[in-house]
């Protein structure tokens, strides 16, 4: 059996909560998009970068099944059978998972960061103003 996009696809799609409209819509492309997606048609860059986004899936992985963020995992997986340390996390179920994993809790830690110097940008603003309202009072 050949795996090719529409099949990587059609797996992400028939696992999603959504339905084919809402993620339709979620990708804003046409509800025949999706379709003709799984059916064998590939999507145009715009629309594949779109869909491996939401999927959080590489592009490469979509048009190809290669992932090269797997390949660091496979290999300490492969090491630690090697060794003869427990492998037990680290399953062939388990490998597919942890990059994307791995991506969302680096993309988690970037939101934070970022929200973080948006919050300590307003405290310091706060603080500013405090002080200037207490000058204030105090020169009454």
């Amino acid at each position: 059996m050949i795996v090719n996009f529409s099949s990587r696809f059609s797996d992400l799609v028939s696992n999603s909560l959504l339905s084919q409209k809402q993620l339709a819509e979620a990708l804003g492309v046409a509800e025949s998009a999706i379709v003709n997606y799984k059916s064998g048609r590939t999507p145009k860059a715009a629309e594949l970068f779109r869909i491996a986004r939401h999927f959080d899936v590489s592009m490469e992985w979509l048009l190809t099944g290669h992932d090269p963020s797997a390949e660091d995992l496979t290999l300490v997986a492969n090491s630690r059978e090697a060794t003869g340390e427990s492998g037990d996390i680290l399953n062939a179920e388990s490998l597919k998972i942890v990059p994307r994993a791995i991506r969302k809790v680096g993309n988690t830690i970037l939101l934070l960061r970022k929200q973080a110097e948006i919050l300590n940008d307003y405290a310091t603003e706060l603080l500013i103003e405090a002080e200037r309202l207490e000058t204030q009072l105090s020169s009454v």
